[in-house]
């Protein structure tokens, strides 16, 4: 497709490889449908078959990729992607400052990728695991020549997008990085026990003290309280006996 430019999606956070438009023109009917989404979206400068080859690729449904590119044309959109690279910034700059260790010097994108090996004496698996149990979910990632390999890696991936989309900023940027470096100072690799008595650290086991586990999901469960994911929607739940 020389007529077109291969980027990242700042939308979605998981680099899907939306082709962006480059030239005018709009999309006729799709095999009789006219109101498919490709139709309904009015997406610009895509044909059909762009969206099924870049379905093919990427393994996203036609249907996504229109919403997804019809959204992108929204006046919103652009504000909407550089407050992603600005909160990206943020998170990965107080990171930085409390101690953890990026891969790089900054972001250009959603992603900030942390060197948990070098900054805690932990494998990407045991950050996540930890993370995880104190109501923040995120992904370990390998890192370049990671000594730890690709199943319990030395990295982790945080991404901003639904942080973002909830109506999040900077302030809380930050105080998502002072959560997640206060849990990872804290936990520790497990020891275990091999066959002939001898013990060695754990790549996937960790130890983390409840008072610590505990003021972390209580930061977590206010930020989550300001930012709600559905607000239009009530929901009372009934105690169980």
């Amino acid at each position: 497709m020389p007529d077109r430019v291969r980027t990242l999606c700042p939308y979605c956070g998981v680099g899907c490889g939306l082709i962006a438009k480059a030239r005018e023109g709009r999309l006729s009917e799709v095999e009789g449908d006219p109101i498919h989404p490709v139709n309904r979206g009015r997406v610009t400068g895509v044909t059909v078959d762009d969206l099924r080859q870049i379905a093919i690729e990427t393994g996203i449904s036609t249907e996504a990729l229109a919403i997804a590119l019809r959204e992108a044309e929204e006046p919103g959109f652009a504000e909407y992607a550089q407050r992603i690279v600005t909160n990206a910034r943020r998170l990965a700059d107080t990171l930085q400052q409390r101690g953890a260790r990026r891969l790089t010097e900054g972001t250009d994108n959603h992603l900030v990728m942390v060197d948990v090996t070098n900054s805690f004496g932990l494998t990407g698996r045991q950050a996540e695991s930890a993370l995880r149990s104190c109501k923040l979910t995120l992904n370990r990632n390998s890192l370049p020549f990671d000594p730890n390999g690709a199943w319990y890696t030395s990295g982790l991936r945080l991404g901003v997008p639904a942080t973002t989309t909830l109506g999040m900023g900077a302030d809380e940027m930050a105080e998502i990085a002072d959560i997640v470096v206060s849990v990872l100072s804290d936990v520790s690799p497990a020891t275990i026990t091999n066959d002939d008595g001898t013990t060695k650290p754990s790549k996937a086991r960790f130890e983390l003290a409840d008072a610590t586990a505990e003021r972390a999901r209580k930061r977590v469960d206010d930020l989550l309280s300001a930012y709600r994911l559905y607000p239009q929607l009530t929901v009372d739940i009934e105690p169980t006996a």
